[in-house]
């Protein structure tokens, strides 16, 4: 089965313009796995109010239907859906990296697949542009999650990855 990601791009509903100069440049790609947990309603919820007080430059939310199969006997380059998510499935940072379990299956045809069974939030913060940090992310002993993110940014503490960047929140 394909991979048919619904994309909700929520950076330009209704948002008032910006009253304390431009937002840091933080943007967030929230993944979630449908159907849609109460977590990540919340997540969408804190995005939205962390974009509209110009915190963020912008974020999309896209839903998860199932496992992300990242190779089926593809030739050539991934499309850009599963470009993502193996980026972000391989992503580290020194001790860190990404708790995005990568697994290898049978199909019913005998071949040999390697998939992606995503936790049901999956974010990846990206500061100028760059990918910084995937949450869910361990060091081997604490595991940081898309809610331990979101409640770090808006109190102004750091990311694992030790770099800080502030929400300003009012």
């Amino acid at each position: 089965m394909a991979l048919r990601p619904i994309v909700w791009d929520m950076s330009s509903h209704d948002e008032p313009p910006p009253t304390t100069g431009a937002p840091p440049p933080v943007t967030v790609d929230l993944y979630v796995r449908v159907p849609v947990p109460d977590t990540g309603t919340v997540a969408i919820d804190r995005l939205s109010a962390l974009r509209i007080n110009d915190c963020l430059e912008g974020f999309e939310v896209e839903t998860v239907r199932g496992n992300v199969i990242l190779d089926e006997g593809r030739e050539g380059e991934l499309p850009p859906p599963l470009q993502r998510w193996r980026r972000l499935a391989t992503w580290s940072e020194d001790e860190l990296e990404a708790a995005i379990e990568v697994e290898t299956a049978t199909t019913r045809t005998g071949r040999l697949v390697r998939k992606i069974v995503p936790p049901p939030l999956v974010a990846g913060v990206g500061i100028d542009g760059e990918l910084e940090c995937v949450f869910p992310c361990t060091d081997g002993e604490h595991t940081w999650t898309v809610t331990d993110f979101l409640d770090d940014y808006e109190t102004g503490r750091e990311l694992p990855t030790g770099r800080a960047v502030e929400a300003r929140l009012a």
